[in-house]
């Protein structure tokens, strides 16, 4: 039988987990951020991005201006804004939220992935 690990090394294991993910999420917000287009390609409505915080993140288009009542807070880790889908209250309170471009979207249909 293994011996389980002690604590100090499950806190430095999930320590270098969360440092690799935010990595990864700076790697990629580098790499295709200026890939992105600024307004969508279908109704020319400005919009801005994030990555979610899903391992792999995956790129969330926002609509340009935020919202009260939407469900997503941005919060920046690092250089990357993560978007946080209905975060809890002591993540979301004295933050903007914002809501995604696609319950605006006409076209958004088109856009989804399968």
């Amino acid at each position: 039988m293994c011996d389980p690990l002690p604590l100090p090394g499950l806190e430095q294991m999930d320590a270098d987990a969360r440092r690799a993910r935010r990595r990864r999420r700076e790697e990629e917000w580098r790499q295709r951020a200026s890939a992105h287009p600024r307004t969508c390609t279908s109704c020319r409505a400005p919009i801005r991005w994030a990555l979610t915080q899903a391992d792999p993140p995956r790129w969330m288009p926002l609509a340009d201006t935020p919202d009260p009542a939407g469900p997503v807070v941005v919060i920046r880790d690092g250089a990357v804004p993560v978007a946080y889908i209905n975060p809890p209250s002591r993540q979301a309170t004295g933050r903007l939220r914002w809501r995604p471009h696609w319950q605006d979207c006409p076209s958004a249909e088109q856009h989804r992935r399968r």
